[in-house]
């Protein structure tokens, strides 16, 4: 079941969805949930929620590669994916290289 909760940000009390069921990937048999925040409202949350639902029931599950149709789709959401995992990846990298080189002294 879909959570909606409220926050705070700047002072105004905005509300998101959580763990939106949509159903099953018939590929990889994992389950596909959604999530959205920035609502204004808790019924414009609960009318994205009936239009989401509406919508997969009337076209399926969508999925990014699902709507990609040309070479530069599929380069520029590559370029997307590689910016956020490899400057994660390359900071956890970058933490560790530290550690091991400030544990060692150099020898004259």
């Amino acid at each position: 079941m879909a959570q909606i909760e409220s926050y705070k940000k700047n002072g105004k009390i905005l509300y998101k969805v959580k763990n939106l069921y949509v159903g099953k990937n018939e590929i990889t048999g994992k389950f596909k949930y959604k999530n959205k925040a920035g609502f204004k409202t808790k019924k414009e949350t609960q009318l994205w929620i009936s239009q989401t639902l509406l919508n997969v029931e009337k076209n399926g599950i969508s999925n990014e590669m699902n709507d990609i149709e040309t070479f530069e789709e599929l380069y520029h959401l590559f370029l997307e994916h590689q910016r956020t995992s490899v400057k994660s990846l390359l900071s956890v990298l970058i933490g560790v290289t530290l550690k091991v080189t400030s544990s060692h002294t150099l020898e004259r």
